[in-house]
């Protein structure tokens, strides 16, 4: 089902087990997992250019997503607040994780990176 076909709203809640950021042929991004098969993804082509397209998000699978369907994202040290348009069937998701303080230094420069010119959408706490 794609994200705008609902106007139901839904919290997705879970812990990842698994945060990653990579860069793969040009893309950069930046994902979280659950054993279940969950998962959220961000994604930016690099050189992330001012003129381009917002980051892509997708969840769960690629029917799920889009450029155009993030609101906001807030990343702590221990999770991740994640909150789609009004208009999305899922309306958030709340992802919990345990990484080291280097890993999310890294996760939180790669989201940096992967929201450059769209920064009022995301917000990192450090405390």
């Amino acid at each position: 089902m794609h994200p705008k076909q609902s106007r139901r709203n839904v919290l997705i809640r879970y812990k990842a087990d698994q945060f990653t950021c990579d860069t793969q042929d040009g893309v950069l991004a930046v994902g979280l997992s659950n054993p279940t098969g969950g998962y959220v993804l961000f994604q930016r082509q690099l050189p992330c250019e001012l003129d381009e397209a917002p980051p892509y998000f997708e969840f769960d699978d690629q029917v799920n997503g889009s450029s155009k369907i993030l609101q906001s994202v807030l990343l702590s040290k221990n999770k991740i607040i994640i909150n789609l348009l009004p208009e999305c069937a899922t309306s958030q998701f709340e992802i919990k994780f345990d990484i080291s303080d280097e890993q999310f230094a890294r996760s939180a420069q790669c989201l940096q990176q992967i929201f450059s010119g769209f920064d009022s959408q995301l917000k990192i706490q450090l405390d």
